[in-house]
């Protein structure tokens, strides 16, 4: 049965598929005739599947001649036992510390200063005072960072407090600026000589003016600058306590007037740990040359699959009621023209009316 593409399948008019039934039932009672009714096949629909988008990083072409070298990691150092010896000492002026002074001091208290002894100083200036009511910490430092001149961050407070009664009233408080600035500390400390219980107060209430109306300050004590000195040397694990020991007692030695201090503020403080050679910071990357930039991922374009076969419906067998049909061929069956009667002139007119579609 021909079927151009686009053109629906004929319909078999209703009477004769009854004649055609009728007919095929009573021919098969007496020669067992085995009839296939077949439906034309519509056309496949061709279906693609796409393959998953994979997206491959592209790089920018570098310089001709420019090439990078592999990444490397950092290696990170390996532990090293330190001795180290801390000290503060008090001065009438930061400029006036000497550590060259200091460490020739030392030398002549029995330190083998070489090489890879390390120091390191910082200067503060300190004042002390009694404040009565509720402080923050924050607001403190921000108030003696602007009567002293300096940075709020760099202002550390210390803060206790006494019982009077039951009733927890009055506090001792101890701003105290640092750096590593010598000439900044003597600044602050000049600004702090006019610093008083009054300055201190209005510095609250500029900050909030009902949270700090009743607080009182009193006892306000001048500034007071040191030095604080930390001496380390790397070491053995089984040498380190004893070479602390000996870096104290060293400084212990140190004339004050001969580094420009007027006094220990406290005494050498030796201790021994086990610490990196240098701080451990996250593995960077090392390349030789800079890399190239790269540049945005390209999507690769998708791949449809080969379509799938054309899928075939089998022909639909409607077996004998009585018995299943056999394999023989037709020849053999017993159908003839002449049995057939009715039943093939209909078939060949249906064929032909088929066939002019």
């Amino acid at each position: 049965m021909a079927s151009g593409k686009g053109h629906e399948a004929p319909t078999v008019p209703e009477h004769v598929l009854e004649m055609f039934e009728n007919e095929t039932m009573v021919d098969n009672e007496t020669n067992d005739t085995l009839v296939l009714i077949l439906t034309p096949q519509e056309e496949p629909v061709n279906v693609y599947t796409f393959a998953p988008t994979t997206l491959s990083p592209t790089f920018a072409p570098t310089e001709e001649g420019e090439t990078s070298a592999p990444t490397t990691l950092a290696p990170t150092p390996a532990p090293a036992p330190k001795a180290s010896v801390t000290v503060e000492m008090a001065l009438e002026s930061a400029a006036d510390f000497n550590l060259n002074a200091f460490m020739g001091e030392m030398a002549m208290g029995g330190a083998n200063i070489t090489d890879d002894v390390e120091f390191k100083v910082k200067y503060t200036v300190s004042m002390e005072m009694k404040i009565t009511g509720d402080v923050a910490e924050e607001d403190l430092k921000a108030t003696f960072g602007d009567l002293l001149g300096v940075d709020a961050s760099i202002i550390d407070i210390e803060m206790s407090r006494r019982l009077k009664g039951r009733r927890l009233t009055e506090k001792s408080v101890k701003a105290t600026a640092e750096s590593e600035d010598a000439d900044a500390i003597d600044a602050a400390k000049a600004k702090g000589e006019s610093v008083d219980s009054s300055a201190i107060i209005a510095g609250l209430q500029k900050l909030d003016a009902t949270k700090y109306a009743s607080v009182s300050v009193a006892d306000v004590t001048p500034p007071k600058v040191a030095a604080k000195v930390e001496i380390t040397q790397t070491t053995t694990e089984e040498a380190g306590a004893d070479l602390a020991n000996t870096l104290a007692n060293s400084v212990s030695s140190i004339n004050p007037a001969s580094v420009g201090s007027t006094g220990f503020n406290t005494q050498p403080v030796a201790a021994f740990t086990v610490m990196t050679a240098e701080p451990t910071s996250a593995p960077t990357s090392v390349p030789t040359e800079a890399p190239p930039t790269p540049a945005p991922p390209t999507p690769a374009p998708p791949t449809p699959a080969p379509p799938p076969p054309p899928t075939t419906e089998a022909p639909t067998t409607e077996a004998p009621t009585t018995e299943a049909p056999t394999a023989e061929p037709e020849e053999e069956s017993g159908a003839s023209f002449d049995r057939a009667g009715l039943l093939t002139v209909a078939m060949v007119a249906l064929t032909t009316f088929v066939s002019t579609q």
